[in-house]
């Protein structure tokens, strides 16, 4: 039953829907889309977090899963990169302290690499699929999210726009 939890982000395969609960210790629950919602998984803490930390965001592409976790009193921020059949990690990242999580957008690529932006320092980090950055770089105007169009075309939304990319 879907009233049972409080939930705080979710994110959709084709076949399935994927919440976050809304406390410490966050869980993820895994809901089948077709031909009826039911529940297929569950996983807590400490398999996914620990009972202190907290799934702000997550995000699906190609068969992973991308978590953005906070952990409050530490005022720590990690990004995971996490298989969505089994939930193995496949690369964690610490991100700056000091920093909340309610500063950032994220996008998972195709090929496992992640975007993070930096919504107030105007900012995208981008970061490879093993988990190291690669590369960033200051946005103008101010990047609030981004998302990806087809294979190949990376859409920033600003404060005030949309921003086209074409990707090699």
């Amino acid at each position: 039953n879907l009233k049972r939890d409080k939930f705080h982000s979710c994110t959709c395969s084709l076949t399935s829907l994927f919440l976050t609960t809304d406390n410490y210790g966050s869980a993820i629950i895994e809901y089948s889309l077709l031909p009826s919602i039911e529940l297929l998984k569950q996983w807590k803490s400490p398999d996914i977090c620990t009972k202190d930390e907290f799934i702000y965001k997550i995000r699906y592409n190609d068969e992973k899963l991308a978590l953005l976790i906070e952990e409050p009193l530490e005022r720590s921020l990690k990004l995971e990169i996490r298989s969505s059949k089994t939930l193995d990690r496949i690369w964690s990242i610490q991100i700056d302290k000091n920093l909340k999580s309610c500063q950032y957008g994220f996008y998972l690529l195709n090929n496992n690499d992640c975007l993070l932006i930096n919504k107030y320092s105007s900012c995208i980090l981008h970061i490879k699929n093993n988990g190291k950055k690669r590369e960033t770089c200051d946005y103008n105007p101010r990047p609030c999210n981004a998302t990806l169009f087809g294979d190949n075309t990376l859409a920033i939304l600003t404060e005030n726009s949309i921003q086209f990319h074409q990707l090699d």
